[in-house]
């Protein structure tokens, strides 16, 4: 039993470095990214668009509740603020990081 084991993490292990191997596979096409960089910023528009905007507006109704009924501390109010100022500033951080280089807005 001890050795079918073996040899099927033996047999993985070349199959996953034979795999990597195959440059169409790994992605090591160069320059294009097959698509992932768009969807990738698709998804940070979701964030940062309408839909994320929407969000945040309900999830602040709910932090003023929550604080009108005395729930909410200080250091739970703080780490909310910088959340949605990490999530809706992040192209621009992206931006002063990369020298101009992000998702387009």
């Amino acid at each position: 039993m001890k050795m079918n084991k073996m040899k099927t993490w033996g047999l993985t292990i070349f199959a996953a470095a034979i795999v990597t191997m195959i440059p169409e596979i790994s992605l090591a096409s160069g320059a294009d990214d097959g698509g992932i960089g768009e969807s990738l910023c698709n998804i940070a528009e979701w964030f940062t668009g309408d839909t994320g905007r929407a969000i945040a507006t309900v999830a602040i109704i709910f932090l003023g509740i929550a604080a009108f009924f005395g729930k909410v501390t200080w250091g739970l109010a703080l780490m909310f603020a910088v959340g949605v100022f990490a999530i809706f500033g992040a192209n621009e951080i992206v931006q002063a990081i990369s020298s101009g280089e992000g998702c387009a807005s």
